[in-house]
């Protein structure tokens, strides 16, 4: 039997085991996060001082918490497109928390958006 490989986006060398290295699955978590920032790169460094913008807003509105959904709306109405790949969007996310600009609030709702087919999704606080 001949095996033919295929050239695949999905590679999984360098994913534990396959590719011999043995990573945690926060440092796979985090190797994520640097590759879909780093192949959105332009957009998420425009997004991140977009966000800071948009908490100095909730802040002053007295309304500090907010969900990332409702952020996405907000750069929907600046006209800000669509980062390359939906992952970007947590990534931001995570990297603003590590910042310091965001919190996760300790607490979950319900998604609105109808692509999103209610999960559950984290409030932030504008810090």
């Amino acid at each position: 039997m001949k095996v033919i490989e295929r050239n695949h986006k999905h590679s999984m060398a360098g994913v534990p085991f396959f590719g011999g290295n043995m990573l945690t699955g926060q440092q796979l978590k985090d190797e994520g996060i640097k590759l879909v920032l780093s192949r959105n790169e332009r957009w998420s460094e425009h997004i991140l001082h977009v966000l800071e913008t948009f908490c100095a807003i909730k802040k002053e509105e007295g309304s500090p918490q907010f969900v990332l959904e409702e952020f996405r709306r907000h750069c929907k109405s600046l006209g800000i497109s669509e980062p390359r790949h939906h992952n970007a969007w947590g990534a931001v996310a995570k990297v603003s928390a590590d910042k310091g600009l965001i919190m996760w609030s300790g607490e979950y709702c319900k998604a609105k958006s109808p692509a999103a087919h209610a999960r559950t999704i984290k409030v932030w606080i504008a810090i």
